[in-house]
């Protein structure tokens, strides 16, 4: 009976390939993605400061707040690819000097 373990460590090895590749892909993209939910926040504030109406001050202030969490889950995204940006490249923990004991 013939193992399966080399082609699955091929497998694997092209699966690492891959995400590597997408890596550079998913920074780029979000990026992009915090450039654009910014340009919606600059436009929901212009229409917060235009509003005269009550229900318009209300939907930009929903626009506002659900911009403002779609960002802090992108620079989320974005901590987190560069923190395992740096565990591929052998780099560990912060460049920051420790502080302390």
């Amino acid at each position: 009976m013939k193992s399966s373990y080399p082609m699955a460590l091929t497998g694997k090895r092209r699966e690492r390939a891959r995400q590597v590749d997408g890596a550079a892909d998913d920074r780029s993209w979000v990026v992009q993605e915090i450039r654009r939910v910014c340009e919606q926040l600059d436009q929901a504030e212009h229409c917060f400061d235009m509003a005269s109406e009550q229900q318009m001050i209300d939907a930009a202030i929903y626009t506002m707040r659900a911009c403002e969490c779609r960002l802090s889950y992108l620079f989320g995204l974005a901590g987190r690819a560069r923190a395992s940006g740096a565990e591929a490249d052998g780099v560990s923990g912060s460049s920051a000097p420790e502080v302390g004991g």
